[in-house]
């Protein structure tokens, strides 16, 4: 078995006909939604503490949460452990954690805008076939498509 995957962040840079090409070539299309709110508060505490790190009072994962707004785990991931240096790790005793710490590093990543996030909502509409979104529903309606407090509601078409 081989297993091809592909992705694109802007899909905009691609013509008609290649985005047509890239849409019958691949028998999936997983689209993965942004962390919610409280998708994003799970996401910090357990890399947080993954790290070896304790959250204290000091660090307020609400302030965290709120800005980290359009970031992906993986840019959550780096800010984290951009962070946590076993150096600072070592000083979290006398110095707890606060949440300006993290906001620097993950100010510099890239995000996913609102206005990008609604183009690549109307791109699925307009390149998904209207059979692959059906069945999307049907999962959806079973509790398969989406993951109950899982923050990744992800939009799946079968070919």
């Amino acid at each position: 078995r081989v297993l091809v995957i592909g992705t694109t962040r802007l899909p905009a840079s691609m013509s008609h006909k290649e985005n047509l090409n890239m849409v019958n070539f691949f028998n999936k299309m997983i689209f993965l939604n942004r962390p919610e709110y409280s998708t994003r508060q799970l996401i910090w505490r357990h890399l947080i503490h993954a790290h070896g790190a304790t959250i204290t009072p000091s660090l307020d994962m609400e302030t965290l949460s709120h800005v980290s707004e359009g970031y992906s785990a993986g840019c959550i991931s780096d800010a984290v452990r951009f962070v946590l240096t076993k150096r600072r790790l070592q000083t979290c005793v006398k110095r707890p954690l606060t949440a300006g710490e993290f906001i620097v590093p993950l100010s510099k990543m890239n995000y996913v805008n609102r206005t990008d996030f609604e183009y690549v909502t109307k791109w699925i509409g307009k390149y998904v076939r209207k059979d692959d979104k059906d069945e999307n529903k049907e999962q959806d309606a079973k509790g398969k498509g989406k993951g109950k407090g899982k923050g990744k509601a992800g939009k799946s078409s079968k070919k």
